[in-house]
């Protein structure tokens, strides 16, 4: 019984791509619901399997994000939103 809970596990876990490729659209929700609905909000830079870049506009200022997988495990990911200042207003790890 062991031996098949693991299997499942491993089969059906989501690979680091994965995760990291659901990262835009989690960080979209988690902005819209703290910070309000963005205006404009894209990916800048992709770095495959570990993280990804991008910025949200909501009213009129822009804010800098990064989601990846870090050190999460599991079916997360590590959402970290910064202000024009660097300032981090949104750094959480998130369940997909």
């Amino acid at each position: 019984m062991l031996i098949v809970a693991f299997v499942v596990f491993a089969v059906t876990r989501p690979t680091d791509e994965g995760r990291v490729e659901q990262c835009p659209r989690v960080t979209r929700e988690l902005i819209a619901e703290r910070l309000g609905e963005p205006s404009s909000f894209g990916t800048i830079d992709v770095f495959p399997g570990n993280q990804m870049k991008g910025t949200a506009t909501v009213r009129g200022t822009t804010y800098e994000w990064i989601c990846g997988i870090g050190i999460t495990r599991g079916n997360r990911v590590n959402v970290d939103v910064r202000d024009p200042g660097g300032s981090s207003v949104i750094n959480e790890n998130v369940d997909l």
